[in-house]
C-alpha cells in the first residue's frame, strides 16, 4: 500500500511538470501580438490636405477665403446655400449632390467646373476652360468657356453669355481672349442632333 501511494505521488508530480512545460511553449507566441499597437496609420494623401471642402451645410452663406496657391474646391451635399469666391485662386470646382445653391465667381477658373447630381443650382458669371455636367437638372450658368460644354443625363440645363467684366477674362487668357463657346453644348444623350435637354440664351 505504501508503494502504491508513492507511485501516485510520482505520477502527480510528473503531470504537473508537463503542464508547466506546456505553458512555457506558449509564451513566445504572444510577443508578436504585443508589437501591433506600435504600428502608425498611413498619413492622408497630400492632395486631400490641399483641397478646399465644404460639405453637409444648409441655408448658409459661404465665403471662401483667399489662398496662396490654386487648389480645387469641392462643394458636397449643400442645400440652399450661397457660395462667394472673393479673390480666391482655384484650379477647379466640383459640385456634388447640391440643391438650390448659388455660386458667385469673382475670379476665373483655369481648369474645369464639374456639376454632378445637382438640381436648381445657379453659377453666376463663370469664366472657365471647361464645364461638364452629369445627372443634374435645372442648372443655370452665365458662362464664358473656351471648349464645348458637355452634359450627360441632364435636363433643363440653361446657359447664357458671361457679362462679368473683361478683367476676369484678361486674367484667365492673359489678354488673348478666344471665342466664347457657351452655345456649343454637347449632349451625350443626343449625339446626332439638337438636344431638348439644354437651352442657350
Amino acid at each position: 500500500e505504501d508503494r502504491l501511494k508513492s507511485l501516485r505521488v510520482a505520477a502527480t508530480k510528473k503531470k504537473f511538470t508537463f503542464s508547466k512545460s506546456k505553458t512555457k511553449t506558449k509564451e513566445p507566441t504572444a510577443s508578436p501580438i504585443s508589437l501591433k499597437p506600435e504600428n502608425k496609420p498611413e498619413p492622408e494623401p497630400e492632395l486631400l490636405k490641399r483641397d478646399i471642402v465644404y460639405a453637409d451645410l444648409a441655408n448658409t452663406t459661404i465665403t471662401v477665403p483667399p489662398c496662396t496657391e490654386a487648389v480645387p474646391l469641392h462643394l458636397t451635399n449643400l442645400t440652399e446655400c450661397q457660395v462667394r469666391l472673393e479673390g480666391v485662386a482655384l484650379s477647379a470646382v466640383r459640385l456634388f449632390n447640391c440643391k438650390g445653391v448659388h455660386i458667385y465667381f469673382d475670379l476665373a477658373i483655369p481648369g474645369s467646373v464639374y456639376v454632378d447630381s445637382c438640381q436648381e443650382c445657379v453659377l453666376h458669371q463663370l469664366p472657365t476652360c471647361q464645364l461638364r455636367a452629369f445627372n443634374s437638372t435645372q442648372i443655370t450658368v452665365s458662362l464664358y468657356v473656351t471648349s464645348h460644354p458637355t452634359i450627360e443625363k441632364c435636363t433643363h440645363f440653361s446657359v447664357s453669355a458671361f457679362d462679368g467684366g473683361s478683367q476676369k477674362l484678361d486674367d484667365l487668357f492673359q489678354g488673348k481672349v478666344p471665342d466664347n463657346l457657351y452655345k456649343h453644348v454637347q449632349d451625350f444623350d443626343s449625339p446626332m442632333g439638337q438636344s431638348a435637354n439644354w437651352v442657350a440664351s
